[in-house]
């Protein structure tokens, strides 16, 4: 056995209780790396995820509000009854709230395509309500209504 610091015997063993010793710090020190890393990742990523999912949430509202309104329209087109009309106007007012948040929320936001995504989306809504408000002012016809 070789002979280190004030006459111990420093053998086998110690060698490798040293290098374990060693080796149990340096991966502590890598699982507390990770474990921020990951800390930092989510509290970062929450918030533009939560964001995210508001976004779809109400990209999703303002569709379903055009397929109620359309819906609306047909109905009152098919059967003259005006009591459609309070589901197309409810339907229109529920789009355009889902609309507004939309771009409420898109302003700022550095992802490529996004806006320019919502903007086309704006537009499209706007030709379609353009088009049903002159439907509307149209009124039905007798051909619409006979069966």
């Amino acid at each position: 056995m070789r002979q280190r610091g004030r006459g111990r015997d420093w053998g086998l063993v110690q060698e490798l209780l040293r290098n374990h010793r060693a080796m149990l710090q340096v991966l502590s020190f890598l699982l507390v790396l990770a474990l921020a890393t990951a800390g930092y990742s989510i509290l970062v990523a929450q918030a533009r995820l939560e964001r995210y999912i508001a976004m779809a949430y109400n990209a999703r509202n303002v569709q379903i509000s055009m397929l109620d309104q359309s819906a609306a329209i047909r109905g009152w087109i098919a059967t003259g009854d005006g009591s459609f009309l309070g589901t197309y106007r409810g339907a229109r007012t529920e789009g355009a709230t889902s609309l507004e948040e939309l771009v409420a929320e898109v302003e700022g936001d550095d992802t490529p395509g996004l806006t320019h995504a919502v903007l086309r989306t704006a537009v499209a809504r706007k030709a379609w309500l353009d088009w049903a408000a002159e439907a509307i002012e149209r009124g039905p016809t007798e051909s619409d209504t006979d069966h």
